[in-house]
């Protein structure tokens, strides 16, 4: 379909398959969040495309971040959030190359960021950062 449909659908794709995956509020799909019912929540944050070849025919860069919002109900302790926070940076380990069409996604590492509550849940962001090189357009 298109680089950065790929860049997503692979992501989304690898996140699919982590065993034991809780719910997951897909990016702009219907989702009824449940008080007490721990989910993830994907989005992707991707910096400029950038030409990293030389000359007119010089191939693209595209990086950025798949962040996944671990959700656990608020007041149980940070441990289950922090288990599911590592095990998808395992499932997203860097140097694992995903690929999705003609599109080669490699994965350069993941951290955690700072943790949010709201009046039910407690969350915190797995940040997975990728990189892909593709012909210019």
């Amino acid at each position: 379909m298109g680089v950065f449909n790929d860049i997503l659908s692979g992501l989304s794709g690898r996140l699919a398959t982590m065993p034991n995956l809780p719910d997951v509020a897909w990016m702009n799909a219907k989702f009824e969040r449940k008080s007490s019912v721990e989910y993830l929540a994907e989005f992707i944050l991707p910096a400029d495309t950038e030409q990293a070849g030389l000359g007119d025919s010089g191939i693209n860069e595209d990086i950025g971040i798949y962040q996944v919002n671990v959700h656990i109900p608020k007041d149980i302790g940070r441990g289950r959030a922090i288990e599911l926070a590592d095990l998808i940076a395992d499932h997203f380990s860097r140097g694992l190359v995903i690929t999705k069409n003609s599109t080669n996604l490699r994965i350069t590492g993941g951290s955690i960021g700072v943790p949010l509550t709201d009046d039910i849940f407690y969350m915190i962001p797995v940040r997975i950062r990728y990189q892909t090189f593709t012909q210019p357009r």
